[in-house]
């Protein structure tokens, strides 16, 4: 392992074994996605696919003979490509190609951005690895926005860690920021809560974590929000005008629902245990030590760390109310089990990753914080009254909770699942007692 990683850290190694990784990846899902994928046309696939069909021939949003109010069309016109070849199968292939290449573009903002954060080759190159080795690149073989969705989140990640970090109230950064979160909303309609989450960052930098600077901080909330709604406005107002649409899109209605939903108190008390549920089972999904232990280790964050950091629990935050507010009432209310919708945050792994690595050395040489061992016990209990197997229709949002649900299909299964989750916490919690973090991965 030691000449792996000489070699990574010589000279520009690492530029040849990125772009030979990523070569690899796309040849390899394109070539999986032939043998093994299929156009499906539930619901979502149907709309994308339809809609590129429409921009491809010059119709417009026009779906089911029909001007859709939708305006997230970013992915439909990238993917429009592929209707300039073939037959529908052929169109298929090479739509299929198109996702395998965007998706494994992942690969090079991570590690720049990780390089960047950590000043190591090594472990950037991990991290920039396991980007593009989840579960979730599964839906290279499905025509859905996350294709596209997943490489521009990481690259709002990469521009927040080159620019915002350095200054984060600098005006021109705050206006190139949101210009590009617009851009991103116009992908899918979860980009929104990536706004709201960045919004949530500077309120509580506002509130809590940066008073020196309050009167900064508000001025850059001020031009973040002002810059993003005056392109919203004018996109979708444009939009309206091309299409000759009239009604409100599916963005709008779905902001209108979740403000009424929010003040629906008796509906607010049934969303409590979903929102526990969500929380503890991305808690899980995310390896659990990449949140725990920057929380556990606070105090001993720096600057940037701790700005990473706060910034992906206020996107964490928003994304799970949203789910809980929207997708909720219609699918899961007062059920024990929920169809978990991790594709609308799996891209947070990415840099939760970076913020581990960037404190993995700490903790070696810290005291060891008994907060830890509180917030395992809490979760420790509230696993055993939440269910971790995953509803129906988890195939697609949730990849990897298919092994779960069918390595764990009985009840006794399911209570060997929670035990395991909670023997493998117990052991991770005796490794940080005893300064052993490397024994999680030894050539980490």
């Amino acid at each position: 392992m030691s000449k792996i990683r000489s070699f990574i850290n010589k000279g520009h190694n690492i530029y040849f074994i990125l772009i030979l990784t990523f070569v690899f990846s796309v040849i390899l899902r394109i070539g999986l996605g032939i043998l093994c994928g299929q156009m499906n046309v539930f619901y979502d696939e149907l709309l994308h696919w339809n809609l590129s069909k429409s921009i491809y021939y010059h119709l417009g949003s026009n779906f089911r003979n029909d001007i859709l109010s939708y305006k997230e069309i970013l992915y439909s016109i990238v993917l429009s490509v592929s209707h300039s070849f073939g037959n529908v199968q052929t169109q298929y292939h090479i739509a299929v190609g198109i996702n395998s290449v965007l998706m494994s573009s992942v690969l090079f903002p991570a590690y720049f951005m990780s390089e960047k954060f950590l000043n190591n080759r090594f472990r950037s190159f991990i991290i920039a690895f396991l980007s593009i080795m989840l579960p979730e690149m599964y839906y290279t073989t499905k025509i859905l926005q996350e294709n596209l969705y997943y490489p521009m989140v990481i690259w709002f990640f990469y521009i927040f860690i080159v620019l915002i970090l350095k200054n984060q109230y600098k005006l021109r950064n705050i206006i190139f920021l949101a210009s590009y979160i617009f851009l991103v909303s116009l992908c899918k309609q979860m980009a929104l809560n990536i706004f709201a989450g960045v919004v949530l960052y500077y309120i509580l930098q506002f509130l809590v974590f940066d008073k020196q600077n309050r009167k900064k901080c508000l001025i850059s909330l001020l031009y973040f929000i002002t810059t993003f709604m005056v392109l919203k406005v004018a996109y979708d107002i444009l939009f309206n005008i091309i299409n000759g649409i009239s009604k409100e899109s599916s963005a709008e209605s779905t902001i209108i629902a979740i403000l009424q939903n929010m003040f629906d108190s008796y509906l607010l008390s049934r969303l409590i245990f979903p929102a526990l549920s969500y929380l503890i089972l991305s808690t899980l999904f995310f390896s659990y030590f990449t949140i725990t232990l920057p929380l556990s280790f606070g105090k001993f964050l720096n600057k940037k760390e701790s700005q990473l950091f706060l910034l992906i629990g206020t996107i964490l935050f928003s994304t799970i109310m949203v789910i809980c507010l929207r997708i909720i009432p219609a699918e899961n209310l007062d059920e024990i089990m929920h169809r978990f919708h991790f594709r609308y945050m799996f891209y947070l792994i990415v840099p939760l990753l970076i913020v581990f690595f960037s404190i993995y050395d700490k903790v070696k040489i810290i005291k060891f914080n008994y907060s830890i061992i509180v917030i395992s016990l809490l979760y420790g209990l509230l696993l055993g009254y939440i269910s971790i197997k995953p509803a129906e229709g988890s195939t697609i949002d949730c990849v990897g909770a298919n092994y779960i649900k069918y390595l764990f299909d009985s009840e006794m299964m399911v209570n060997t699942l929670r035990m395991l989750v909670i023997i493998g916490i117990a052991f991770g919690i005796y490794l940080l007692y005893k300064r052993r973090l490397n024994c999680f991965i030894p050539f980490w």
